[in-house]
C-alpha cells in the first residue's frame, strides 16, 4: 500500500465510558489465589532460572495462549548497564516449564520498558524501549524474531529523533496490531532535568517488508488523533504512558476490515496517574 492510503484513516478519541457492545467486552475477574488457578492447577513461581528473575519486560502470546514469549527486561537496581537483557524465554503454560530460545544470528539492543506484539503466530515483533550507556538512551527501532527460523531481523534502525519525519525514540508505550498495520501510541523519555510524555501514533504496513526493493527504507508514519470530549483531551494535552491497551472485537455489523477499537486504561502522565477509559476508534474509509 502507498502513504496515500494511509492518509484516509481516521483516528478518533471517544467517550469516557465506550458505548461499544457490552457482550464484546470481555469481563475479568479476580478469581486466581495466591499459588493456585481456580481450576486447582500450581501457579508458576519461583522458577529456577534467570527468566524469572527480571522485570520491565515484554511478554506475549502464542499458539492460542499455550505459550508465553518473554524478551528482555531488566534485572536488579539502578543504572548499570550489565542490568538490561537481550535474551529470549519461552515459558510453556500447561507444563509450566521455561525454555530458553537462542537465536542463530544477533539479537537486538538490551532494553527495558519496550513493547512486543505476536505478528501471524510466527513473528515476535520489539519496538522502542530503554537502556543505558553513560546516559539514559532512548530507541524508535523495530525487530522481527521469526520463531521458526530463530533469526532476528532489523526491520526499522534506531534512528535519532532530529532526523526528518523519525518517530521519536520512547518507552512505556502502546504496541497493538490490526490485521498487517503496526500502531504506535504515547509513551515517555526523559530529557535530563524531567519526563516528557508523548500523545501521537504512528504506524507501519507490516507486508512493506516483503515488497520493497533493494535499498528502499520503511519508516514509521505518524497520523492525526481527534478528540471528542475532555477526558480525550487530556490525554492530548498531557500525554500518557505506561496504560493498558486491548483490541476489543467488532461491534454487531462491523468488522475487523473496516475499523477497529482500542481500549485504552490508566497510564500516567507528568506527575499524574490516570483510571479513565478510553475508546480509541481508528477507521479504513
Amino acid at each position: 500500500m502507498s502513504t496515500s492510503y494511509f492518509s484516509k484513516f481516521d483516528v478518533v478519541q471517544l467517550n469516557e465510558n465506550p458505548e461499544h457492545n457490552e457482550k464484546s467486552i470481555p469481563r475479568l475477574e479476580n478469581n486466581v489465589k495466591k499459588g493456585y488457578s481456580t481450576a486447582g492447577s500450581q501457579v508458576v513461581s519461583n522458577l529456577s532460572t534467570d527468566a524469572a528473575r527480571r522485570c520491565l519486560t515484554s511478554q506475549i502470546g502464542r499458539d492460542e495462549g499455550k505459550y508465553m514469549i518473554v524478551f528482555g527486561g531488566k534485572t536488579g537496581f539502578g543504572l548499570k548497564e550489565n542490568l538490561y537483557k537481550n535474551d529470549l524465554w519461552m515459558l510453556d503454560v500447561e507444563n509450566k516449564t521455561w525454555k530458553e530460545i537462542k537465536p542463530k544470528n544477533s539479537p537486538p539492543k538490551s532494553r527495558c520498558w519496550h513493547a512486543s506484539q505476536m505478528y501471524k503466530d510466527r513473528f515476535l515483533l520489539v519496538c522502542g524501549g530503554f537502556y543505558t550507556c553513560g546516559r539514559e538512551l532512548y530507541l524508535n527501532d523495530l525487530w522481527s524474531f521469526d520463531m521458526e527460523t530463530l533469526l532476528w531481523t532489523c526491520l526499522i534502525e534506531n534512528s535519532d529523533k532530529k532526523q526528518v519525519n523519525a518517530m521519536r525514540q520512547r518507552n512505556r508505550h502502546g504496541l497493538f496490531l490490526w490485521n498487517d498495520l503496526l500502531f504506535v501510541l504515547g509513551g515517555n523519555y526523559f530529557d535530563g532535568s524531567r519526563d516528557h510524555f508523548l500523545q501521537d501514533i504512528y504506524f507501519v504496513d507490516l507486508t512493506r517488508f516483503k515488497t520493497k526493493t533493494v535499498g528502499e527504507r520503511v519508516s514509521w508514519t505518524s497520523i492525526t488523533i481527534s478528540a471528542n470530549d475532555d477526558v480525550g483531551k487530556e490525554f492530548m494535552n498531557e500525554g500518557r504512558g505506561h496504560f493498558t491497551s486491548l483490541i476489543l472485537p467488532p461491534s454487531t455489523g462491523e468488522t475487523l476490515t473496516s475499523q477497529v477499537h482500542v481500549l485504552l486504561f490508566g497510564g500516567e502522565s507528568y506527575k499524574k496517574r490516570h483510571n479513565s477509559f478510553i475508546l480509541l476508534t481508528i477507521k479504513q474509509q
